[in-house]
């Protein structure tokens, strides 16, 4: 009898190790279903292998489309760090030709890994759709690799831990400044009533939101995107950049 226990609580551990190993297995290979997913071979030039290569391909751009505008402006920040000295955030700014009313700013990398598919939607950005229409009233300034640390050694967070889009500002100063655009933004982002998923309002969520942006009647409008993570708020002190903006 004791043997007969023995032979099944061992086969039971051989299973059980058996059906880990196959979910282990299951999990790291998987990969999303593709089909109907067409792939234009033109558009995978802008995807590049490694963080130096995106930077690379980024300034190769940038500095095509500043030698355009003489009021293009390009610079970079050398983020400092314990393990790697050649992390840079770069920056290009193209500022409206005709007037100064809208600000778009688009930066890549916020979730570091992230920053192949946003160095990819700038590079496009730069090479495709930006031009003196485009830039006739509205300026654009693209932040390159906001978390270069976590772009080149393929994580998430910074070399510190930190998730930049999940910390924020403590300075009991920040929420003290006017932010008159929120205030119009309120009933849009924060409905009254029970929240429902599947709601028209939710499946149309973002198009309401660039609808009511594009509507209201503000002399100065700043629209802050991070290509493939969330919108994100940097302490850039844009009224030294002479930019005065209202945050929407």
């Amino acid at each position: 009898m004791k043997k007969i226990i023995k032979i099944t609580l061992y086969s039971l551990l051989i299973i059980i190790v058996i059906v880990l190993a196959g979910v282990h297995i299951s999990y790291v290979t998987f990969s999303p279903d593709d089909k109907g997913i067409s792939v234009h071979e033109s558009n995978l030039v802008y995807f590049q292998e490694s963080y130096d290569e995106c930077r690379q391909s980024f300034l190769e751009e940038a500095r095509k489309i500043a030698g355009q505008y003489d009021q293009a402006e390009m610079f970079s920040i050398n983020v400092p760090s314990q393990v790697d000295q050649e992390l840079f955030i770069d920056l290009l700014y193209l500022p409206p030709i005709d007037s100064t009313g809208k600000l778009l700013v688009l930066s890549s990398g916020v979730h570091g890994l992230e920053g192949f598919t946003g160095s990819a939607v700038q590079q496009m950005l730069l090479r495709e759709l930006l031009s003196s229409e485009v830039l006739s009233e509205m300026g654009v300034l693209l932040i390159h690799a906001v978390n270069p640390y976590g772009f080149k050694y393929l994580r998430r967070v910074s070399e510190n831990n930190v998730d930049l889009n999940r910390g924020s500002e403590t300075d009991p100063a920040l929420f003290e400044s006017k932010n008159p655009g929120y205030g119009a933004l309120y009933d849009m982002l924060n409905p009254q009533g029970k929240f429902s998923k599947g709601s028209l309002r939710s499946q149309f969520f973002y198009m309401i939101a660039i609808s009511k942006m594009m509507k209201e009647k503000y002399p100065d409008v700043l629209v802050f995107v991070d290509a493939v993570s969330a919108m994100v708020a940097l302490p850039l002190h844009f009224d030294e950049l002479g930019w005065d903006v209202t945050f929407a």
